[in-house]
This record gives C-alpha cells, sequence and structure tokens, in this order.
C-alpha cells in the first residue's frame, strides 16, 4: 500500500546517517567454506533497509571452484542481516566464519566461528517473497481458517526455537520481532496464496477477498502491537510488513516518522525504477528531497542517475544466459527482430499466472521470424528451473540467467517484461505483462515498424 508523503515534524527529527542494527568501526568481514548445488555465482545480498532502495541489490558475487569451495573478504561497518541463496546470515565487522551451505537443503548449512549459534538459527528462516510460513503456497491449508492456525503454529515453533537458542540478547530481540513480522506477512499474503492454489475465479475474488480480510484482521492487530520501530527495517520480511503497520499507528510519533521516511523513499525508489520516460525521471527529482534521511537521499538520486543513462530509447545492454540444454546463449544472437523477455522465479507467485499467457503468445507469434519470445529465469538453481519445465512443451525460448542478471535489468521486481526493438533498443524496461488485454495489439503495432 503506497503510503502518502507526511512532512509534518519530519525536516525537524534528528536524523543518524542510517538506521541499521549497530554503527561500529569498519572492519573485513571473511567467509569461506563450501556450496554444494549451486551454479557458478551466488550473490551475497544485503538485505538492510537501505538496500531495498538500491538498483542493483547485493554488495559480493561469490564465485565457488568446481569443488564449492569458495573464500571471500570484505569490510563491513554495521551489524547486519544477509541472504546468501536461501540461508540468511547474521555478519558483523571483523567476523571470522567457515561455512558449508546447500543451496537445496537451507536446513543442512553448518557453521563454525563468529556467530555460529546465530547462523545455526537462522537456517530456518522462512522466505519473505515465498509468502514467509506460507512456503510457496505448500503451507495453504483447506480453509483460510486452518492456514491461519498453520501459520500461527509454525510461528510459535520458531518463538521456541529461538527462545531456547544460545545467543544474544539482542539478536533474541531482533528476531523475535522477526518472527511476528514473518506472521504477520503470511496472513498478509494469505489471499494470494491460496486463490492461486485452489484456482479462485476471478468473479469472486472480491467476496473472497472480502472474508479473508475479516479472518486475519484481529490476528494483525495482536501481532503488529509494539512492532513500530525503525531498528527493525533492516530485517527483509519486516520491510514488507512495515507498509501495513504504519497505516495503522499514530503516524506523529518519532519512530513512525522515520519509518515513514523510509516507505516515502522506497515508493519513490519504485516511481524511478519503473519510469522510463527519461523526461518522469527527471520530474520525480524534487521528491527526493523531500526524504529527511540523508543516506536514502543519496541512494535515489544515483539510482536517478543511473536510469537517466539507461532507460527508454538507450541501445539495450546484452543479457548472457544458458538454455535448457545447457548452451550458453544471448539476448544480442537474436538482433533485427523485436525481443520479448519474460523475466520470472520458480519461487514467485505472481510470476505463475504469467508463464501461460506468455507462452499463448509465443505460440501465436511462432511463424513470425521477426519477433521471439524468450523466458529467461533469475533463479540461482538450475535444478529447481529445469524441473519446473519438465514435460511442457514450449515455444518460447527457455533461458536461466543463472543469478548474474546485469545491474541495468536488476533494478525492477519480478514478473517483468522487457521489450527491444529490431535495432536492438529499448522499448520497454518494464512493458505491459503478458495476461494485459492489451499486449497482443501493442505487439502487433511494435511490427508495423
Amino acid at each position: 500500500m503506497k503510503v502518502k508523503f507526511l512532512l509534518i515534524f519530519i525536516l525537524i527529527l534528528l536524523i543518524r546517517p542510517s538506521y541499521s542494527i549497530s554503527q561500529v568501526k569498519p572492519k573485513m568481514v571473511y567467509l569461506k567454506g563450501i556450496i554444494k548445488n549451486s551454479n557458478n555465482s551466488l550473490p551475497l545480498v544485503d538485505v538492510s533497509a537501505i538496500s531495498r532502495l538500491d538498483a542493483v541489490g547485493f554488495s559480493h558475487q561469490i564465485i565457488p571452484d568446481t569443488n564449492g569451495y569458495f573464500s571471500i573478504s570484505f569490510p563491513l561497518n554495521s551489524i547486519g542481516y544477509f541472504r546468501l541463496g536461501r540461508n540468511v546470515l547474521y555478519l558483523s565487522p571483523g567476523d571470522k566464519i567457515n561455512i558449508f551451505l546447500d543451496y537445496n537443503e537451507p536446513l543442512n548449512a553448518k557453521f563454525k566461528g563468529s556467530h555460529a549459534a546465530e547462523n545455526m538459527y537462522l537456517r530456518g528462516t522462512p522466505v519473505p517473497p515465498s509468502g514467509s510460513f506460507l512456503n510457496g503456497g505448500s503451507a495453504v491449508r483447506r480453509t483460510v481458517s486452518l492456514t491461519i492456525d498453520t501459520i500461527i503454529k509454525q510461528g510459535e515453533v520458531r518463538k521456541k526455537l529461538l527462545l531456547s537458542a544460545k545467543v544474544s540478547e539482542n539478536f533474541k530481540r531482533l528476531e523475535l520481532a522477526r518472527v511476528k513480522a514473518d506472521i504477520i506477512n503470511s496472513l498478509l499474503k494469505i489471499q494470494l496464496y491460496y486463490s492461486y492454489v485452489y484456482k479462485i475465479k476471478a468473479d469472486s475474488l472480491t467476496s473472497f477477498s472480502a472474508e479473508c480480510n475479516k479472518l486475519i484482521a484481529p490476528y494483525l492487530i495482536n501481532y503488529e502491537a509494539g512492532l513500530l520501530n525503525p531498528e527493525y527495517l533492516d530485517l527483509e520480511v519486516y520491510q514488507d510488513a512495515a507498509f501495513d503497520i504504519i497505516n495503522k499507528t499514530d503516524s506523529t510519533s518519532k519512530n513512525a516518522l522515520k519509518i515513514i521516511d523510509w516507505a516515502n523513499a522506497v515508493n519513490l525508489s519504485g516511481d524511478i525504477k519503473r519510469a522510463n520516460d527519461k523526461t518522469k525521471i527527471k520530474d520525480l527529482q524534487p521528491e527526493i528531497y523531500k526524504i529527511a534521511n540523508l543516506q536514502y537521499r543519496s541512494v535515489l538520486l544515483k539510482l536517478t542517475n543511473d536510469k537517466l543513462r539507461f532507460s527508454k530509447g538507450d541501445p539495450a545492454v546484452n543479457i548472457h544466459a544458458e538454455d535448457l540444454a545447457g548452451k550458453k546463449v544471448s539476448i544480442k544472437d537474436y538482433k533485427g527482430k523485436i525481443i520479448i523477455v519474460d523475466m520470472w522465479a520458480t519461487w514467485c507467485a505472481p510470476c505463475q499466472p504469467e508463464i501461460p499467457h506468455f507462452e499463448d503468445l509465443a505460440t501465436n507469434y511462432k511463424e513470425n521470424p521477426n519477433i521471439v519470445f524468450i523466458s529467461l529465469s533469475i533463479d540461482n538453481n538450475k535444478g529447481l528451473w529445469k524441473r519446473k519445465l519438465v514435460h511442457k512443451s514450449t515455444n518460447a525460448l527457455q533461458w536461466n540467467s543463472l543469478g548474474d542478471l546485469m545491474s541495468a535489468y536488476s533494478d525492477i521486481g519480478i514478473p517483468r517484461t522487457i521489450i527491444i526493438d529490431k535495432d536492438f533498443n529499448i522499448v520497454e524496461l518494464n512493458g505491459l505483462q503478458p495476461s494485459s488485454p492489451e499486449m497482443k495489439k501493442y505487439i502487433e503495432t511494435l511490427l508495423t515498424y
């Protein structure tokens, strides 16, 4: 839910440099170990509050050797959370950690060294984009009420495990907030996943939505109580829950204003990322100076400058990928054709309904030599991607970006449509979804030029 800019009191707030968990002197972090069942590279994703605004979204790329061994070091100036594959890591300046990760089985991870106990607990951290405790829809039950019960029970299991772990009190405090935020995120995603699992028809969605909202409302009130704290913004799932929390609380408190400032920055970041036209991007620049936090403002200004360098009408940046047969491919191989790219992932629930529509488009134009449809998965794990496609005939090219998508294209979430013209220039960086009734007409227009 988009939060309107609230300027009252914000400009008189005393703004600190950032709202990170803990600011300390920068020191090197040393990570080494083995990663199984991954591709050639795996991003170490910074999931802090400020990273939500960034276009690239990760700080370091880990490249294991043929045996899966890796070693990496980098400076870190604050305690925080990172995502590596399907595991969450808790890191602080000066940490030295030996890691064993299995991309397919995050619970099999092992840690030795700094914060080993904290990282062992984090092995079971739910994935927010997959609906947290809903686990991509696998925890959806026969009724909404039973699904709610399942979510609450899973939250209690996480809480019990946390309270028994030999970790610091500060870590427990943060993780207790995460458990609540994961429950909130799960409740808010029930409608999406339940309707997908049980294929609720469009004409029934309105009444289903009303009933679902009625059932989850008292639980949201309960779990959102006491969670208005900007310190929790460095918890990835809290970032999603924060939008619901701030719309139900006193918006003039100091904590609320800090979270609202961050939420405004996130919304503005999204507007900048979605803007294709350079004039529209420039028009958004004055809004950046309404953001009180100077660090957020700096990131938004950089994002704006980057977008002005690469947007609609500019030459496309090549994307290297791999097809189902393991052959190296690139979109530049199709220069001279209209290129329609559908970006998706196996873990992305909103992506799944778009896949058959994209395939319908590819089938409709399969005899046309002037257009090509590329289904581009951004999954880090090729096995999951291939299993999703097994036994499925397709007219769209099936590619995997190997988790190494060029930063020029990595500034917007998925599902997402990229359109490139015959001269290999950007037509749309965030075009119509395949399911849009206007998509076919739009393609016909492109083909006439």
